[in-house]
């Protein structure tokens, strides 16, 4: 089953975008690497377990944030 989200808030630079949506009542957070180039023989699910960081909760987020280094806010969109 797939639950469609809604990005409520969101940032970018340019290397990353960091997004908070929700669906019902779950909130969920992402970080998307905008650096990566796939190569000819990466299919689709790699390149997205490999640069799309996510679902996760505020606690882990905000770890992620820090470990990467990412001087981002969300904001309203």
């Amino acid at each position: 089953i797939c639950l469609p989200s809604k990005v409520i808030k969101y940032n970018k630079n340019s290397n990353w975008i960091i997004a908070k949506s929700m669906n019902n009542a779950n909130t969920t957070f992402w970080i998307i690497d905008k650096k990566f180039f796939p190569g000819e023989d990466e299919g689709i699910s790699k390149l997205i377990k490999n640069n799309i960081f996510g679902p996760m909760d505020s606690l882990e987020f905000c770890k992620q944030l820090k470990e990467r280094n990412i001087k981002l806010r969300l904001e309203p969109n």
